[in-house]
């Protein structure tokens, strides 16, 4: 059968716009050959991974499937997508489309397993949904990395930066290596990871389900948290703790809020830069202040935000394009 036969069979069925006559035409196909379910397995987990299932209302599908289906065509049946559309939720605003860079392979004629990559550029977050069903939100300047293999006896994940898991219970455990310093392992939960190479901590904070939490550094040790609880990892001295918090507190932000509790100036600096996509610079004598300031933000600008600082901390802040300059009055 010609490639562009197989398109016109898969596409109703992959954008869910078929009829019954598209149904029984694609359940017949299928039923062919070993060789034509391997290819619609394929194709799904790429249209899936690479975001087309959340948006193929707001685009032409068949021009958007066949842009991955021609990938195929060249370079021995190999697929490769580079870009792709991936909805991304801005809390209580309006939900709006950004591109995001993935890169997926998949070589149909080699066992090789390569990774897929989504990544929230600074200024934006981003949600998807993994080929096992679980839910995933990123922070501003994070990455999320898992093989194309994924569901297939693992569900391994790396998260360089933040996000907020919705996992999907399973008999194979979800495993998140948070900056390749700390796994976080999981059955079925909802949790938040902020693990940006910047900060001095990684921290996990547990909503709903039980996890586990395991030094790369120091595999012999593992540490259970319950629900309300949020475990620190300490990454100068390796050192990991546990204490009670409001678990919403740290994982508001997938709703677009920002919540602030009595921290440093420089670690709200660095929240700040994400968010906005901006640079802070600050007198050095700031650096280790901390800042008492208990607010929550949900669609306030930079510039309402910096305002606020101003008025609680008695700073001056002061901006030029996207720098802002932070000193003491």
């Amino acid at each position: 059968m010609k490639q562009k036969d197989i398109n016109e069979i898969l596409i109703p069925i992959l954008t869910d716009t078929y009829s019954l006559a598209d149904k029984v035409r694609f359940e017949l196909w299928l039923e062919e050959s070993e060789k034509n379910r391997e290819e619609y397995l394929a194709y799904k987990r790429i249209w899936e991974e690479a975001g087309n299932k959340t948006v193929y209302d707001k685009f032409d599908t068949k021009s958007a499937f066949n842009r991955v289906v021609e990938k195929s065509i060249a370079n021995n049946n190999r697929i490769r997508i580079k870009r792709q559309w991936l909805a991304f939720s801005v809390g209580v605003a309006a939900s709006l489309l950004i591109l995001i860079g993935i890169t997926a392979v998949i070589d149909f004629n080699s066992s090789s397993v390569e990774q897929v990559e989504v990544v929230a550029p600074l200024g934006e977050r981003a949600n998807i949904t993994l080929p096992d069903g679980s839910h995933i939100w990123l922070n501003s300047g994070s990455t999320l990395r898992y093989k194309t293999n994924f569901g297939k006896g693992n569900r391994d994940v790396l998260l360089i930066g933040e996000a907020f898991f919705k996992v999907e219970k399973s008999v194979t455990p979800f495993i998140v290596e948070a900056n390749h310093k700390l796994k976080v392992k999981v059955y079925g939960t909802r949790f938040n990871v902020m693990a940006y190479p910047q900060e001095l901590s990684i921290e996990t904070t547990l909503e709903e389900g039980s996890v586990s939490l395991t030094s790369t550094e120091n595999k012999g040790v593992e540490e259970f948290i319950e629900p309300g609880e949020m475990a620190i990892y300490r990454v100068g001295d390796r050192s990991l703790t546990v204490e009670k918090t409001d678990p919403k507190m740290y994982s508001d932000w997938i709703k677009g809020r920002l919540v602030l509790r009595d921290e440093s100036l420089i670690r709200l600096a660095r929240r700040l830069e994400r968010r906005f996509n901006i640079e802070i610079k600050m007198d050095e004598s700031l650096k280790d202040e901390d800042f008492h300031l208990r607010a929550t933000f949900i669609d306030e600008s930079l510039d309402e935000i910096l305002s606020a600082i101003e008025q609680v901390g008695g700073l001056n802040c002061s901006r030029d394009g996207r720098t802002v300059f932070i000193s003491r009055d």
